[in-house]
C-alpha cells in the first residue's frame, strides 16, 4: 500500500511547526479528514491519540501512540483500528532562525481488502495535502510566513 514522504521548507520555525504538528486535539480545526480527536495518557515524550477520520460516507476510528523529541521529531504508530501497518514520522530541521525544513514520511496499509479499495486512495490522497494544511494552520495562528524560494520534493 502507499508510502508517501514530502519534504518542504516553510517560512516558520522549527518550534513552531513541532507544536502545530504535535497539537493533535485541534486536528478538527484544520484537517478536513479529521472529525474528532482525544488525547490520553500524556507522558514527557509520548501521549495516545485517537482520531475519527472521515472520507464521505465512509468513517473510522483508530488509536495510536506518538512519541516525539521536541522539537526534532514526531512518531506515530497504531495501538488499534483499521490499520495493518501505518508509520508516520514528521521531522523539523532548522534552516535558519524563521524558516524550518519539514520531512513528512507515512506508510500505512489498511487491514480489510476494501478498506485498501475504497479508503487507501482517499487517505493517501489526504496525507499527499498534510503539510500544506499544516502550513496553511501555521499561516492562521502566526501570521504570514518567511519569504521562502525552496520548492517541495515529492517521493
Amino acid at each position: 500500500m502507499p508510502k508517501h514522504r514530502q519534504i518542504k521548507t516553510v517560512g516558520y520555525t522549527q518550534d513552531q511547526m513541532f507544536d502545530l504538528v504535535l497539537d493533535v486535539q485541534s486536528y478538527p480545526e484544520f484537517l478536513p479528514w479529521c472529525l474528532s480527536s482525544c488525547v490520553t495518557n500524556i507522558e514527557d515524550t509520548s501521549f495516545e491519540a485517537e482520531l475519527l477520520i472521515g472520507f464521505k460516507l465512509l468513517k473510522e476510528r483508530f488509536g495510536s501512540c506518538v512519541r516525539f523529541e521536541r522539537p526534532y521529531s514526531i512518531q506515530v504508530t497504531p495501538t488499534y483500528g483499521p490499520f495493518r501497518r501505518m508509520h508516520n514520522v514528521w521531522s523539523f530541521e532548522t534552516n535558519d532562525h524563521d524558516s524550518c525544513r519539514i520531512i513528512f514520511c507515512v506508510d500505512f496499509e489498511f487491514k480489510s481488502i476494501f478498506l485498501n479499495k475504497v479508503m487507501g486512495v482517499l487517505f493517501y490522497e489526504a496525507v499527499q495535502k498534510m503539510v500544506n494544511c499544516f502550513e496553511a494552520r501555521a499561516r492562521k495562528k502566526y501570521g504570514p510566513p518567511l519569504e521562502v524560494s525552496i520548492p517541495t520534493e515529492l517521493d
